[in-house]
């Protein structure tokens, strides 16, 4: 359990980064990215939307696992990041105007 609990805090800054950008991203972004599941252009979008996110993803878990070398970073760095995105996904839904 100390393993999961080491280092905490950096995934927790890391997290929040990783959600902010993302946000930043879409707000600014969002209309020249996304199409309507309609659209002709819908699966090129989704595809390329996806390949960029795996990559994106896997350089920040790199990153992360340069700071935290503890053999557990990349899952203690996943299901931190998961707890974070979601708690302020919902909390920036609930507070939309």
């Amino acid at each position: 359990m100390e393993m999961l609990t080491e280092k905490l805090g950096l995934a927790l800054v890391f997290s929040f980064v990783v959600w902010v950008g993302a946000t930043v991203f879409f707000m600014l972004f969002g209309s020249a990215v996304l199409a309507e599941p309609g659209q002709d252009a819908f699966m090129l979008r989704f595809l390329l939307l996806e390949a960029g996110t795996f990559a994106l993803l896997y350089a920040v878990i790199l990153a992360y696992r340069r700071v935290d070398k503890s053999r557990f970073a990349a899952v203690k760095l996943g299901i931190v990041g998961s707890a974070v995105g979601l708690c302020l996904d919902t909390f920036s839904l609930w507070h939309h105007s």
